[in-house]
């Protein structure tokens, strides 16, 4: 079976989609975030990274384990979704501008956790999630 035969076959039996709306999923707007804000987001196999929200859509890598990015790095983004890919434009890498970059391909983000910086840091000034 070829390639396209087999998308065929797996759009047949609803396992292949090429558009779908997304509503309910547990998901991160940056409109509802303020400067200073911080996302930690993870994807497999073992990537980690902690974001801060510079305002504008914009967000800086303060933290990257086994991850492309690098801290650092600046990208704009709009919306994050948990069990889905990412999805940021404009990178900013190692001094470098690239279009965009995508992050969990395949599986999605299988952490999404934020931490508000204006409302939520404890007295020894760590942050806290927010749920």
């Amino acid at each position: 079976m070829d390639s396209k035969a087999y998308c065929e076959a797996l759009r047949s039996e609803g396992k292949l989609s090429e558009s779908e709306i997304v509503d309910g999923e547990t998901s991160v707007r940056t409109s509802s975030l303020k400067c200073g804000d911080r996302i930690r987001i993870a994807w497999l196999p073992d990537r980690e990274c902690t974001l801060e929200y510079l305002g504008d859509r914009k967000f800086k890598v303060i933290e990257s384990l086994n991850a492309t990015i690098r801290i650092g790095d600046t990208f704009f983004c709009d919306v994050f979704y948990k069990g889905r890919s990412l999805y940021v434009d404009s990178l900013c890498h190692n001094g470098e501008m690239f279009d965009g970059y995508c992050m969990g391909m395949d599986h999605g983000l299988t952490r999404l956790e934020v931490f508000q910086y204006s409302r939520c840091r404890s007295s020894s000034g760590e942050y806290r999630a927010v749920k």
